[in-house]
């Protein structure tokens, strides 16, 4: 997903229908919430507040996000997987 302005991003998180299901199954969701909701997102993406996410932006948000993830699983962010061992400092 590489999105350069709020409406192109708009439609990518919305195809992915994160916020509209609750483990699979559709959830009725205020529309003012959800525009909010994906407004934040794109603000946090486009680090230079110039109105356009960028390859480079994108890229960074996106590291972020997935070692917020692995946090929360209790992966150390510089591991190869659950049980695996350490990668290297460059990798991270």
């Amino acid at each position: 997903m590489m999105a350069s302005s709020p409406s192109e991003m708009l439609k990518e998180f919305q195809s992915l229908r994160v916020f509209e299901t609750h483990f699979g199954i559709d959830v009725k969701r205020d529309p003012d919430e959800l525009a909010h909701v994906y407004d934040s997102l794109f603000v946090k993406f486009d680090h230079d507040a110039n109105g356009a996410v960028d390859l480079e932006e994108f890229r960074k948000e996106t590291k972020q996000m997935m070692l917020a993830m692995a946090n929360g699983l209790g992966i150390p962010a510089c591991s190869d997987g659950p049980g695996g061992g350490q990668l290297p400092e460059e990798s991270c």
